[in-house]
């Protein structure tokens, strides 16, 4: 298995599971200190998930996983057990 093939297999994944509620965006405590703190929630998950699989994604999820500093605190806040530090 080669690691692009580990990659895509990961986003399609984690795009699968996600909900696209964006309680993760919600949660995130660098959203308030990002470019993306006027975002839509949802519309900043469904930008982060067109970057998992090569898109341009919008300006805020691109703001958003620029500021992200992997402190899980968005783990806890997804109901559908997505870990979003993959995202």
């Amino acid at each position: 298995v080669s690691l692009s093939a580990l990659r895509e297999a990961e986003a399609a994944r984690i795009e699968a599971a996600c909900i696209r509620c964006g309680a993760c965006f919600a949660a995130c405590p660098m959203v308030p200190f990002s470019a993306a703190k006027e975002a839509d929630p949802v519309g900043a998950v469904v930008g982060v998930l067109d970057l998992l699989h090569g898109g341009a994604g919008d300006e805020a999820s691109r703001a958003w996983t620029a500021a992200c500093p992997r402190t899980g605190s968005c783990n806890a806040a997804c109901p559908a057990g997505v870990d979003p530090r993959l995202m």
